[in-house]
């Protein structure tokens, strides 16, 4: 009987160094684990830099070469003069008009800058230009017809239906991004005004 209560008084004590030995083995493992999930993130935290550090550096396609400055004296003169004959049909427009219409000249910019700096682009080429521009103006104005879309919202719906759109239909074109963003916005668009922007 006396060993029996022996055993009995030291079973709480037996009882301590097990549940302290499950405690420092679960306390080592959560270490262990904690330095494990430490490296990954740092890992993982290292890769995603390295990736978007090649992105920023242009990735695989490389940093476009510099123009020498007799291509930058003719892309000069190539944009004052498009960009000088665009003004002056503005203003032919909005004097015929009695400024009812004009022509808009920021999508203009941008495509002047796509025709005269990035010649080859699929992005510069006829195709894509005209396609483009009819789709992402089309869509802004058929927007506008859709009753009690606040013109805020539309000016954010119409570049999200077209950037997509274009990528789907294979005609990307940067400036037609600006044109659903200018026509949607526009209190009264038509499509005289697309015509004339065409």
């Amino acid at each position: 009987n006396e060993n029996s209560g022996g055993l009995s008084s030291d079973r709480p004590k037996l009882e301590k160094k097990s549940s302290i030995a499950m405690l420092r083995e679960a306390s080592a493992r959560f270490r262990e684990n904690a330095k494990e999930t430490a490296e990954e993130v740092k890992e993982a935290a290292k890769n995603k830099a390295t990736r978007w550090g090649k992105k920023v550096r242009g990735g695989s396609a490389g940093i476009a070469p510099a123009f020498t400055w007799r291509q930058c004296l003719w892309t000069f003169v190539g944009v004052v003069t498009t960009h000088t004959i665009l003004s002056r049909i503005n203003l032919l427009i909005m004097t015929e008009s009695d400024k009812e219409f004009n022509l808009i000249l920021a999508p203009l910019g941008a495509l002047t800058t796509l025709q005269y700096n990035l010649t080859a682009a699929p992005a510069s080429q006829p195709r894509n230009a005209i396609f483009a521009q009819v789709f992402a103006i089309t869509v802004a104005i058929c927007l506008s017809y859709i009753p009690n879309i606040p013109p805020w919202f539309r000016s954010a719906l119409a570049p999200a239906i077209v950037i997509p759109g274009m990528a789907k239909l294979g005609i990307i074109h940067p400036p037609a991004g600006a044109s659903a963003i200018v026509f949607s916005t526009w209190k009264e668009n038509n499509w005289i005004t697309m015509g004339i922007f065409l």
